[in-house]
């Protein structure tokens, strides 16, 4: 990177390892360090999410895979694919 008014050239570089460390070098000098898991704010990986010992299911809730909706409707489908429709065409 340069600044068109100084002419100065600057090195930005990042390393990240697998073993989940990075390393940030500015003209070769290393800024900062550490773990990726660890000192990020926010976390990269988030803490496990806890239980609330007060949460429960409304009385009205429906554990079925399905509910069925007697207001909805079905959708119209052309009744041929476009497969169809570029296959039987013939090209001469």
């Amino acid at each position: 990177m340069s600044h068109p008014s100084t002419r100065i050239v600057w090195s930005l570089i990042d390393f990240c390892s697998p073993d989940n460390t990075y390393e940030v070098l500015f003209n070769g000098e290393q800024k900062k360090a550490g773990s990726l898991l660890e000192d990020f704010e926010p976390p990269v990986n988030p803490s496990a999410e806890i239980d609330d010992p007060e949460d429960f299911k409304p009385e009205t809730w429906v554990d079925a895979q399905k509910i069925p909706d007697p207001e909805a409707s079905k959708v119209y489908y052309y009744p041929f694919s476009v497969n169809q429709v570029f296959c039987s065409q013939r090209y001469d």
